[in-house]
C-alpha cells in the first residue's frame, strides 16, 4: 500500500474480495473487524444492505463503516412479543467503531447505546 487512503479502501469489505479475486486464488483477506453490541434494538430492524446504509447515515459514520449486522440471539428464540434485542455489529475501523460507542447510532429511528465487545476467556 502507497498511502493510508489505499489501505482504507482495500479494508473495505467488498473492495478487498474484489481485490483477491484478481490473484489466483491463494490469497485471501485477513481483514480486522472491530466488534461491539447495539443495546435494546427494536425487532423490527432486519440488517440489510439498505438499513445499514440508513443506520451509517443517520449516525454520521462514514460509507462501508459497518462491515456486519447480526441479532445476538437468533430471532426465533425470541420470547413472543418481544420489542427489543440485542446486535452485534462489527466495524471496518476503530475510528467508526469508537464513534459509534462514543455518540451511539441510530437504528430503526431510535437512538441507541453501543458498547465494545469484549470476548469471553476460553
Amino acid at each position: 500500500m502507497d498511502s493510508p487512503t489505499s489501505a482504507e479502501w482495500l479494508k473495505q469489505h467488498d473492495m478487498a474480495k474484489l481485490f483477491t479475486g484478481l490473484f489466483d486464488g491463494t490469497c485471501s483477506p485477513n481483514l480486522s473487524l472491530f466488534d461491539t453490541i447495539a443495546e435494546f434494538v427494536h425487532t423490527s430492524f432486519e440488517p440489510n444492505v439498505l438499513s445499514v446504509k440508513a443506520v451509517e447515515e443517520k449516525s454520521g459514520l462514514s460509507e462501508g463503516a459497518i462491515s456486519d449486522v447480526q441479532a445476538l440471539k437468533p430471532p426465533e428464540r425470541r420470547r413472543e412479543g418481544q420489542q427489543f434485542a440485542h446486535f452485534t455489529i462489527a466495524f471496518s475501523s476503530r475510528v467508526q467503531a469508537n464513534h459509534a460507542i462514543q455518540n451511539g447510532i441510530v437504528i430503526a429511528g431510535k437512538q441507541v447505546q453501543v458498547q465494545c465487545r469484549l470476548l469471553e476467556p476460553k
